[in-house]
């Protein structure tokens, strides 16, 4: 029977009912790839936006929806949705936004990247040079009490997590899928497990028999 304690992989959390069979030696059409430009853009590395594509390959992620929280500029985001029906991307700081052309992700001056809070689905590609329609942005913050709530009928399978990075904001943003929007959730990806805060958010659950890790 299925399990109802979502997997954690590191630094990435699997699910809970089947794995996903090895797909690593088929070649996938080129609308179910990234860009290079999108691939290598924002603040998650090449390889963590493509294990999250490899992670999710499975057709039947296609009629289900992901939660990607704190989504900035939409990079990892756009590795959802390359796999899955439709994605929810959440932020607190898009009010920070500037112009596209006016955010430089590699500049060391904050004033300069302000993290590059600007999602717009026209400026991120697929491989095979199309655009995004199934991006849905929501300006909220998923760590207050209810905040997911309204979400709780969207079918979510999946959550991607990498928002602020203090224990309690972790806690509260893994609380809120747990609570919220538990009754389809079987995987919860977590950005910068090796950090001190959040490593220690993932084991409170882990200790608490709420989140199980497991290698992909």
């Amino acid at each position: 029977p299925r399990s109802m304690v979502p997997w954690l992989w590191w630094p990435l959390v699997v699910s809970s009912g089947s794995p996903t069979p090895c797909l690593a030696k088929r070649r996938f059409p080129d609308a179910r790839e990234l860009s290079h430009q999108t691939l290598i853009s924002g603040l998650t590395s090449s390889k963590f936006k493509q294990d999250i594509i490899d992670l999710f390959r499975s057709d039947r992620y296609a009629q289900t929806t992901a939660l990607d929280i704190g989504a900035g500029s939409g990079t990892t985001t756009a590795a959802l949705a390359v796999n899955f029906g439709t994605v929810v991307a959440t932020e607190v700081f898009w009010e920070i936004d500037k112009p596209w052309g006016e955010v430089d992700l590699t500049s060391t001056d904050f004033s300069k990247r302000q993290f590059g809070f600007h999602l717009d689905p026209r400026r991120l590609f697929k491989r095979d040079g199309s655009s995004f329609n199934n991006i849905v942005k929501l300006h909220m913050d998923a760590k207050l009490p209810f905040g997911l709530s309204v979400l709780v009928e969207q079918n979510i399978s999946a959550a991607v997590i990498d928002a602020q990075h203090d224990f309690f904001s972790v806690v509260g943003e893994t609380m809120s899928v747990l609570r919220h929007i538990a009754c389809c959730v079987e995987t919860i990806v977590y950005h910068d497990y090796c950090n001190y805060n959040v490593y220690g958010a993932i084991q409170f659950f882990v200790d608490a028999g709420l989140l199980a890790i497991r290698k992909h």
